[in-house]
Protein backbone atom coordinates (compact mmCIF):
# COMPACT_ATOMS: atom_id res chain seq x y z
CA UNK A 1 0.00 0.00 0.00
CA UNK A 2 2.92 2.48 0.78
CA UNK A 3 4.51 1.34 -2.86
CA UNK A 4 0.90 2.33 -4.59
CA UNK A 5 1.03 5.54 -2.68
CA UNK A 6 4.50 6.28 -3.16
CA UNK A 7 3.97 5.95 -6.89
CA UNK A 8 0.47 7.98 -6.91
CA UNK A 9 2.23 11.16 -5.41
CA UNK A 10 5.49 10.51 -7.65
CA UNK A 11 2.76 10.16 -10.80
CA UNK A 12 0.79 13.39 -9.79
CA UNK A 13 3.98 15.25 -9.27
CA UNK A 14 4.76 14.41 -12.72
CA UNK A 15 1.78 15.10 -13.94
CA UNK A 16 1.78 18.73 -11.96
CA UNK A 17 5.37 18.80 -13.43
CA UNK A 18 4.20 18.09 -17.40
CA UNK A 19 1.58 20.81 -16.96
CA UNK A 20 3.77 23.55 -15.85
CA UNK A 21 6.27 22.78 -18.34
CA UNK A 22 3.13 22.71 -20.95
CA UNK A 23 2.26 26.18 -19.90
CA UNK A 24 5.38 27.54 -19.77
CA UNK A 25 6.00 26.41 -23.30
CA UNK A 26 2.57 27.95 -24.62
CA UNK A 27 3.97 31.02 -23.15
CA UNK A 28 7.01 30.64 -24.76
CA UNK A 29 5.66 30.04 -28.16
CA UNK A 30 2.71 32.86 -27.43
CA UNK A 31 5.56 35.59 -26.61
CA UNK A 32 7.58 33.93 -29.77
CA UNK A 33 4.76 34.76 -31.94
CA UNK A 34 4.28 38.00 -30.51
CA UNK A 35 7.61 38.89 -31.03
CA UNK A 36 7.28 37.73 -34.66
CA UNK A 37 4.15 39.61 -35.23
CA UNK A 38 5.82 42.99 -33.96
CA UNK A 39 8.91 42.46 -35.79
CA UNK A 40 6.73 41.68 -39.22
CA UNK A 41 4.99 44.79 -38.59
CA UNK A 42 7.68 47.08 -37.71
CA UNK A 43 9.56 46.31 -40.91
CA UNK A 44 6.69 46.54 -43.53
CA UNK A 45 6.65 49.98 -42.03
CA UNK A 46 10.06 50.88 -42.58
CA UNK A 47 10.50 49.59 -46.02
CA UNK A 48 7.38 51.20 -46.96
CA UNK A 49 8.53 54.54 -45.66
CA UNK A 50 12.26 53.68 -46.85
CA UNK A 51 12.08 55.68 -49.99
CA UNK A 52 10.15 59.13 -48.59
CA UNK A 53 12.15 61.93 -49.26
CA UNK A 54 9.62 64.90 -47.54
CA UNK A 55 10.90 66.24 -44.82
CA UNK A 56 8.20 68.27 -42.85
CA UNK A 57 10.70 69.41 -40.01
CA UNK A 58 14.63 68.61 -38.82
CA UNK A 59 15.21 70.75 -35.38
CA UNK A 60 18.01 70.93 -33.87
CA UNK A 61 16.86 74.10 -31.63
CA UNK A 62 19.56 76.13 -32.58
CA UNK A 63 16.92 78.60 -33.04
CA UNK A 64 13.22 78.94 -32.84
CA UNK A 65 12.03 78.91 -36.37
CA UNK A 66 9.60 76.59 -36.42
CA UNK A 67 8.18 78.66 -33.76
CA UNK A 68 7.28 76.20 -30.74
CA UNK A 69 5.86 77.40 -27.76
CA UNK A 70 7.95 78.98 -25.19
CA UNK A 71 5.12 80.87 -23.31
CA UNK A 72 5.18 79.87 -19.61
CA UNK A 73 1.59 77.94 -19.28
CA UNK A 74 0.18 77.80 -15.74
CA UNK A 75 -3.43 75.67 -15.07
CA UNK A 76 -3.33 75.92 -10.55
CA UNK A 77 -2.14 72.02 -11.25
CA UNK A 78 0.57 72.05 -13.81
CA UNK A 79 3.01 74.57 -14.37
CA UNK A 80 5.28 74.20 -17.60
CA UNK A 81 8.17 76.96 -18.58
CA UNK A 82 10.00 75.52 -21.99
CA UNK A 83 12.38 77.42 -23.63
CA UNK A 84 15.09 76.60 -26.59
CA UNK A 85 18.28 77.15 -24.93
CA UNK A 86 21.90 75.37 -25.36
CA UNK A 87 20.89 73.68 -28.50
CA UNK A 88 17.60 71.79 -26.49
CA UNK A 89 14.04 72.13 -25.85
CA UNK A 90 13.60 72.22 -22.60
CA UNK A 91 10.81 72.02 -20.08
CA UNK A 92 10.74 73.27 -16.26
CA UNK A 93 7.74 71.19 -15.01
CA UNK A 94 6.32 72.10 -12.00
CA UNK A 95 3.56 69.86 -11.10
CA UNK A 96 0.64 70.59 -7.52
CA UNK A 97 -0.54 67.68 -8.50
CA UNK A 98 -1.34 64.47 -10.90
CA UNK A 99 -3.59 64.17 -13.48
CA UNK A 100 -2.28 66.28 -16.17
CA UNK A 101 -0.70 66.89 -19.41
CA UNK A 102 0.76 69.47 -21.24
CA UNK A 103 1.17 68.48 -25.47
CA UNK A 104 3.54 71.23 -27.14
CA UNK A 105 3.09 71.75 -31.11
CA UNK A 106 5.56 73.36 -33.26
CA UNK A 107 3.33 76.10 -35.05
CA UNK A 108 5.19 75.70 -38.45
CA UNK A 109 4.06 72.36 -39.24
CA UNK A 110 0.86 71.03 -40.63
CA UNK A 111 -0.84 67.85 -39.43
CA UNK A 112 0.09 64.96 -41.54
CA UNK A 113 -2.18 61.42 -41.68
CA UNK A 114 1.52 59.65 -42.48
CA UNK A 115 4.71 59.98 -40.93
CA UNK A 116 7.72 59.12 -39.41
CA UNK A 117 8.77 61.26 -35.76
CA UNK A 118 11.35 61.20 -33.87
CA UNK A 119 13.23 62.94 -31.40
CA UNK A 120 15.89 62.18 -28.45
CA UNK A 121 14.91 63.40 -25.30
CA UNK A 122 16.06 62.82 -21.36
CA UNK A 123 14.72 63.86 -17.76
CA UNK A 124 15.90 64.78 -14.76
CA UNK A 125 14.42 64.92 -11.23
CA UNK A 126 10.79 63.76 -10.97
CA UNK A 127 11.45 62.37 -7.97
CA UNK A 128 8.30 60.50 -5.73
CA UNK A 129 6.12 61.19 -9.08
CA UNK A 130 4.73 59.50 -12.23
CA UNK A 131 5.97 61.41 -15.13
CA UNK A 132 5.67 60.30 -19.26
CA UNK A 133 7.66 62.42 -21.41
CA UNK A 134 7.51 61.81 -25.23
CA UNK A 135 6.38 62.20 -28.85
CA UNK A 136 2.74 63.39 -29.23
CA UNK A 137 1.04 62.41 -32.68
CA UNK A 138 -2.13 62.80 -34.26
CA UNK A 139 -3.40 65.14 -31.92
CA UNK A 140 -6.84 66.62 -32.81
CA UNK A 141 -8.64 68.90 -30.45
CA UNK A 142 -8.59 66.72 -27.23
CA UNK A 143 -7.30 63.44 -29.30
CA UNK A 144 -3.82 62.18 -28.94
CA UNK A 145 -1.71 59.48 -29.17
CA UNK A 146 1.54 59.40 -26.88
CA UNK A 147 4.60 57.15 -26.70
CA UNK A 148 7.51 58.38 -24.05
CA UNK A 149 9.56 57.23 -21.08
CA UNK A 150 8.65 57.51 -17.46
CA UNK A 151 10.93 58.79 -15.21
CA UNK A 152 12.43 55.95 -13.95
CA UNK A 153 12.89 53.93 -17.30
CA UNK A 154 9.90 52.27 -17.99
CA UNK A 155 8.10 52.60 -21.80
CA UNK A 156 4.15 54.08 -21.93
CA UNK A 157 2.03 54.36 -24.81
CA UNK A 158 -1.32 56.04 -24.26
CA UNK A 159 -4.09 56.69 -26.36
CA UNK A 160 -6.38 59.60 -25.68
CA UNK A 161 -9.88 60.29 -26.67
CA UNK A 162 -11.46 63.55 -25.14
CA UNK A 163 -8.53 63.80 -22.32
CA UNK A 164 -9.12 60.73 -21.04
CA UNK A 165 -6.76 57.44 -20.94
CA UNK A 166 -9.09 54.81 -23.00
CA UNK A 167 -5.39 52.70 -24.45
CA UNK A 168 -2.49 52.19 -22.32
CA UNK A 169 0.40 50.34 -22.34
CA UNK A 170 3.09 49.92 -19.59
CA UNK A 171 6.17 48.25 -19.70
CA UNK A 172 10.15 47.58 -19.48
CA UNK A 173 12.21 47.12 -22.13
CA UNK A 174 15.63 46.29 -22.88
CA UNK A 175 16.24 49.30 -25.75
CA UNK A 176 15.38 51.78 -23.12
CA UNK A 177 19.04 53.05 -21.85
CA UNK A 178 19.05 53.83 -18.17
CA UNK A 179 22.57 55.75 -17.75
CA UNK A 180 22.34 59.22 -15.51
CA UNK A 181 22.20 62.06 -18.52
CA UNK A 182 21.60 59.97 -21.31
CA UNK A 183 19.31 60.63 -24.30
CA UNK A 184 17.25 57.98 -25.83
CA UNK A 185 16.08 58.14 -29.00
CA UNK A 186 12.12 57.38 -29.46
CA UNK A 187 10.44 57.09 -33.07
CA UNK A 188 7.07 56.50 -34.16
CA UNK A 189 6.22 55.19 -37.72
CA UNK A 190 1.99 55.40 -38.62
CA UNK A 191 0.67 54.60 -41.85
CA UNK A 192 -2.90 54.34 -41.84
CA UNK A 193 -4.45 52.40 -38.86
CA UNK A 194 -0.72 50.52 -38.47
CA UNK A 195 1.30 52.82 -36.01
CA UNK A 196 5.34 50.65 -34.51
CA UNK A 197 7.00 52.39 -31.84
CA UNK A 198 11.19 52.39 -31.69
CA UNK A 199 13.59 52.92 -28.80
CA UNK A 200 17.43 53.80 -30.13
CA UNK A 201 16.41 51.78 -33.16
CA UNK A 202 14.48 49.01 -31.92
CA UNK A 203 11.44 47.80 -32.40
CA UNK A 204 9.10 47.57 -28.79
CA UNK A 205 5.65 47.85 -29.33
CA UNK A 206 3.08 48.04 -32.60
CA UNK A 207 -0.71 48.84 -32.63
CA UNK A 208 -3.33 48.84 -35.16
CA UNK A 209 -5.70 52.15 -33.96
CA UNK A 210 -8.59 53.15 -36.87
CA UNK A 211 -9.63 55.73 -34.69
CA UNK A 212 -6.70 57.85 -33.64
CA UNK A 213 -5.79 58.81 -37.40
CA UNK A 214 -4.96 62.11 -38.15
CA UNK A 215 -3.67 65.25 -36.74
CA UNK A 216 -0.60 66.96 -35.53
CA UNK A 217 2.63 66.02 -34.34
CA UNK A 218 4.71 67.64 -31.22
CA UNK A 219 6.03 66.87 -27.84
CA UNK A 220 4.23 66.03 -24.41
CA UNK A 221 3.98 65.39 -20.91
CA UNK A 222 1.83 63.35 -18.69
CA UNK A 223 1.46 63.46 -14.78
CA UNK A 224 0.75 60.39 -13.12
CA UNK A 225 1.62 61.48 -9.94
CA UNK A 226 3.02 64.53 -8.98
CA UNK A 227 6.92 64.50 -7.48
CA UNK A 228 9.56 67.16 -7.75
CA UNK A 229 10.33 69.50 -10.37
CA UNK A 230 11.65 67.87 -13.25
CA UNK A 231 13.65 69.40 -16.47
CA UNK A 232 13.04 67.41 -19.67
CA UNK A 233 15.23 68.29 -22.74
CA UNK A 234 14.32 67.41 -26.65
CA UNK A 235 16.97 67.43 -29.43
CA UNK A 236 17.12 66.46 -32.85
CA UNK A 237 13.11 66.35 -33.61
CA UNK A 238 11.97 65.13 -37.26
CA UNK A 239 9.61 64.08 -39.20
CA UNK A 240 9.25 62.75 -42.24
CA UNK A 241 6.11 62.32 -44.61
CA UNK A 242 5.56 60.63 -48.33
Amino acid sequence: ARARATRAVQATATAEAQAELDITATAVAQQTQAAAELQATAQALAAAQAGWQTGVISETFDSNANFWPVDRYDDGSLVLEPAIADGVYRWTVKPASGGHYWNLLPGAVDPVDDFVVSADLRMTGAEGGVYVYGLAFRAEGRDYGLFGLTNDGRVRIYGVFDSAIYLFYDFTSPAVRTEPGVFNRLTVRAIGAEVAFEINGQPVFVWNEPNLNDGRIGLGVDIGREGRDAVIEYDNFEVLAP
